[in-house]
């Protein structure tokens, strides 16, 4: 047996690395213009692949962030305002505030950070479609090994200190 007939392995999906390691050629991307450029690294069949991404962030990213923060807090003291007044009902209420968050969700998903956390959610989304989940059966057995587990470190904790709490007490005691 070996690591990967375990089912670790990685099945010749792309798994991308953070940016910041070496390139094949040992130079760092030289940067287009008006885009920075950052690399990619890709391990796919026993070698790294080195790519470059185009940075989709523009100047226009910070307003739509400083925007998107307004609406926040907008939010924040919306529900604060709301509570105080006694004419608005809590449904009414509760729509405003998670109207002011969902645009500030929309806004700052415009982003380049935004896209690449909607990507990264798609993504981890569809990982999570690939796991196999364990049957009940499975689940209640495990679960039941580990609650006797924690027993019985738990049990053997407790002796352990009660043996040395007599022994610290019996040497006090002298």
């Amino acid at each position: 047996l070996n690591w990967q007939s375990s089912g670790l392995q990685n099945r010749r999906l792309g798994v991308r690395f953070p940016p910041g390691l070496p390139n094949s050629q040992g130079l760092a991307p030289i940067p287009a213009r008006g885009k920075e450029l950052r690399p990619c690294f890709v391990y796919i069949k026993g070698k790294f692949n080195v790519s470059t991404e185009a940075n989709t962030s523009s100047g226009f990213d910070s307003v739509k962030w400083l925007a998107a923060v307004v609406l926040i807090a907008g939010a924040v003291y919306a529900n604060h305002f709301m509570d105080q007044m006694e004419n608005i009902h809590g449904l009414v209420q509760a729509a405003i505030i998670i109207a002011l968050i969902a645009l500030a969700l929309l806004i700052a998903s415009t982003t380049g950070k935004g896209k690449n956390a909607v990507e990264f959610a798609k993504e981890s989304r569809m990982e999570v479609r690939k796991v196999v989940w364990p049957t009940r059966q499975e689940a209640i057995q495990t679960t039941l090994i580990i609650v006797l587990f924690v027993v019985l470190i738990a049990l053997f904790l407790w002796g352990v200190d009660s043996l040395l709490g007599w022994g610290v007490s019996s040497v006090m005691s002298l």
